[in-house]
């Protein structure tokens, strides 16, 4: 089944234990999460804000009397909000924990990052700025259908362009878009250099979104061995590639 295609974003609202707080609503922390310090619930005292590399981000928030309460979060990239949750609180006293990880992407994009949170009627924010990559396409993948993740966007779980692939009757070519919302993208799937499939969409309008194809061979067939290209264009024109060998079991 073709996937829409749209932003994937998966966050998690974790409370940690009764570490001391403020009364209400502390400062909210940004880091990269391997400037997070879990014992500390909150991030290093010498954790980058510019030039950030990291595979996902982490809001931290100390709260107090908050037992009942709606916090809603919201990650910003590029000025735009990529993704809003929301969870009730149910502790008195702790630390709200607002992660951001993407399915199938290896690095944050590159950019301006906000994360914004309100507890309470209670609003605070924090940025920071990556220096991860920015290209159009990102984490550009193609693998069998089956080994997808199962989430909004199926996209592939591993790249199968190194590995190659066991004669199957779908395919998923799949990637990370950054920065082309409203752009028409082409993605063609191609055969020992032949185009034997094709699918044409508009990206929707957001910085940052999870794209998956998902090309099927005819009713009772698998596709034939030989090399496969994802070709990924942009306007009618090439942007990335991905290649892999599909072999006979």
């Amino acid at each position: 089944m073709t996937r829409p295609c749209h932003l994937l974003l998966v966050l998690s609202l974790v409370v940690l234990g009764c570490a001391p707080a403020t009364s209400g609503v502390g400062a909210l922390q940004l880091c990269g999460v391997q400037d997070y310090d879990a014992d500390q619930k909150k991030c290093r005292d010498n954790a980058a804000r510019t030039n950030v590399v990291t595979a996902d981000l982490v809001c931290a928030l100390p709260v107090e009397n908050a037992n009942g309460a709606t916090a809603r979060g919201t990650y910003f990239y590029a000025g735009e909000a990529v993704h809003t949750f929301t969870a009730d609180v149910t502790t008195d006293k702790g630390t709200l924990l607002f992660f951001l990880e993407r399915p199938g992407l290896s690095q944050v994009p590159g950019g301006s990052w906000r994360c914004e949170m309100t507890v309470g009627g209670e609003t605070r924010s924090a940025t920071l700025e990556s220096s991860g990559p920015t290209d159009w396409f990102l984490d550009t993948a193609v693998c069998p259908t089956s080994t997808t993740l199962d989430e909004a966007v199926a996209v592939c779980g591993v790249d199968h362009s190194t590995r190659g692939m066991v004669q199957t009757d779908r395919v998923t070519c799949s990637a990370s878009l950054v920065g082309l919302s409203g752009h028409r993208v082409q993605t063609t799937l191609e055969h020992d250099g032949v185009g034997v499939m094709t699918s044409v969409g508009i990206v929707p309008d957001m910085p940052l979104s999870s794209y998956a194809k998902d090309f099927a061979a005819p009713a009772g067939f698998v596709f034939s061995t030989g090399v496969y290209d994802c070709i990924f264009s942009v306007d009618g024109r090439e942007a990335a590639r991905k290649s892999a060998i599909m072999r006979a079991p």
